[in-house]
Parts: C-alpha cells; structure tokens; sequence
C-alpha cells in the first residue's frame, strides 16, 4: 500500500476514531512503510490535537480538538449511523419542520426522509445535494453563509440571522464528543454556534451520537444534557449515562 503523508495521515485518523487506539509497529506493516515514517505522522496528528502518543503507538485524545474532515468521516461507523438514523426517522412526521445539520449522521437520516412531506432546512451542502434530488419530496431550505470547506457547511453570522427567521418543530444533529459533565461539545467554534441558534429555535432537540463519541470533550460547547429531548444512539449505554439522561427527562434510544 503506496501513500503519500496527508493519506497515511487520514487513514490513521479514520483507524484511530474507530478503535481509539493504533500501534506502531501495526500500522508500520499494514501501510508499508518504517516505523519511524509512522511516528513522524502521529506527531503530526499529536500536533492536531486528534491523538495522544503512548509507548508503543497512540491513543485518541480525551479533549479532540481535530477538525476531521466530513470526507474521513463519511467511511467511519456508517452501518452504526444508518442504524441511528432509521430511530431518528421515527420521530419524524409528515408536515414536520426540521433542521438537520452539516453531521455524517444527519446526512445518513437524508435516505430515510426523502419520501416524507416534510420541511428540511440546512446549512450542510451534502444534505442540500441530497435532498434537492428529483425523487425527494421534502421541501428545501439552505442557509447561507461562510463556507466551511473541511465540513461542507455555511457558518458565521449571515447562517445564524437566516436560522434566526424559523421556528422548527425538531432539529437533529449530532456533536464531537459528549461528556457528563461539560455536556454536548465540538471541534469547531462556528458550527456549534450554528447549532446553538438552531437548538434555541426547536420544540425538540434530538441528539444523533455512536457510541465513540461517549465520555469525551471537545472544544466548543453547544449545549448541556439536559437540553436534550432525546438522545439516539447505537447501542447501550452504562447505567450512570442512563440514571444521569433519565434523572434530566432525556429520552433515549438505540436499536433493540
């Protein structure tokens, strides 16, 4: 396997975001190349803020602060985000007004809604591409705004005084990391801003989160738990997750 730094560097990143862990000599094998090559990558990626390095190999960063690229994040999880996105359409019903935002995870919810006469409003290009196909029913809005290339969304003040305009009945959209304590959080400053405004403007606010994204925090904050209405995940949860969303009235779910 021949690559070249920046694509040695993403699939590591793709490998590590899965198992949250990667070692030296592993990833020496699998991609062909010397060890110390892999290590001057895990510095790089160090220096992004994505990995920890340990003895031996690298562990995912507590705090993530990378800003992963949508098109990495597109290949990662993505039966767990199809499962996630079929509870997701639940909750969803013919007339409804919703946001999604600019997740994989809300991109995956696009295939399960299409046929639905609903009203969908976005700042994600990915979803707008989607959702703008001839077999889609849904009735379109895009927001505007500063390009965010890295995530294929519009961010800045033009997007939040057009979300500004709109009351919705549900947004879905999805985070970083989540943790106990510091609640809901993100890589990047902009885009929680975005999902804030959206949040403040929704009588439901439903949470999209795998299970890798679970007791973990990251840069930008976006909302408490408690904010939540419902939060969907792909499997079980550890009891003190439970207790802590049931004791707030969260609800939950995940595939049976």
């Amino acid at each position: 396997m021949c690559m070249i730094p920046k694509e040695r560097q993403e699939f590591i990143k793709s490998t590590i975001l899965q198992t949250k862990s990667v070692q030296v000599a592993k990833l020496a094998i699998e991609l062909d190349v010397s060890e110390e090559t892999i290590r001057r990558d895990l510095s790089d990626l160090e220096q992004e803020g994505i990995i920890k390095k340990v003895h031996g190999g690298a562990i995912l960063a507590n705090r993530v602060q990378a800003k992963v690229d949508n098109t990495v994040l597109k290949n990662i999880f993505v039966e767990n985000k199809k499962q996630i996105a079929l509870q997701a359409a639940k909750l969803i019903n013919q007339g409804d007004s919703i946001f999604l935002d600019s997740s994989t995870t809300s991109l995956a919810l696009c295939e399960e809604i299409k046929e639905m006469d609903i009203t969908v409003l976005t700042n994600s290009i990915d979803i707008a591409y989607s959702l703008s196909s001839k077999d889609s029913k849904v009735t379109l809005l895009c927001a505007g705004g500063r390009l965010l290339k890295s995530r294929g969304c519009f961010v800045g003040s033009q997007t939040q005084k057009f979300l500004e305009h709109y009351s919705f009945d549900k947004v879905f959209f999805s985070c970083k990391s989540l943790d106990l304590t510091t609640g809901v959080t993100d890589s990047d400053d902009a885009e929680a801003e975005i999902k804030k405004v959206a949040l403040n403007n929704s009588r439901k606010r439903i949470l999209l989160a795998d299970h890798s994204k679970f007791g973990r925090v990251s840069f930008a904050k976006i909302c408490p738990l408690s904010d939540l209405t419902t939060l969907i995940t792909d499997q079980g949860m550890d009891p003190i997750w439970l207790d802590v969303l049931s004791n707030s009235d969260v609800e939950f779910m995940f595939p049976q």
